[in-house]
């Protein structure tokens, strides 16, 4: 559970995989194959796989738009 900061939730520094999933509106195998392909930046914790908020959203402003 998370610890409340004076009232409020901090604002999250990763993303997990079913999170990029829910924003993309992809599934999963897409989602990998994102992180292997076209370099979906991500941190390792142990077997956890999380993507940078600051990262992801650079990524998606530098992906040409239009492209399926």
């Amino acid at each position: 559970m998370r610890r409340r900061l004076q009232g409020q939730l901090p604002e999250p520094q990763f993303h997990t995989i079913p999170d990029v999933c829910l924003i993309l509106c992809l599934g999963h195998t897409k989602v990998y194959d994102l992180i292997k392909r076209e370099h979906l930046p991500v941190q390792k914790f142990g077997r956890a796989t999380r993507v940078p908020v600051k990262h992801f959203q650079q990524w998606l402003q530098e992906r040409p738009q239009g492209i399926a």
